[in-house]
């Protein structure tokens, strides 16, 4: 994942490359579908199918970037009084 977003910042153009070759392939499954599978081709499929599918395996159910970014007043407090309290403790330890 990392490489991904070192390579965007080195050569934007790469990445657009490879995911116009790539792309679809990548998306795709070798197994083949089930023939009892209801699609939603043609009409919407009348059940709640879920938003995971195959991969439910691989989920998870909790998102600390999701969290932080829900809660980035918080953060930012706790932030600021780790940072006062440094302070406070570097400058009280120059003073004794």
């Amino acid at each position: 994942m990392h490489e991904a977003i070192i390579g965007n910042k080195i050569a934007r153009w790469y990445a657009d490359i490879v995911l116009a070759k790539n792309g679809i392939s990548g998306q795709q499954t070798d197994e083949p579908a089930s023939p009892d599978r209801k699609n939603n081709v043609w009409e919407p499929v009348r059940e709640d199918r879920g938003a995971y599918g195959n991969f439910a395996a691989i989920t998870h159910n909790k998102s600390y970037t999701l969290w932080a970014g829900m809660h980035r007043n918080l953060l930012r407090l706790v932030a600021g009084v780790a940072t006062g309290a440094m302070l406070i403790a570097l400058t009280s330890r120059k003073t004794r």
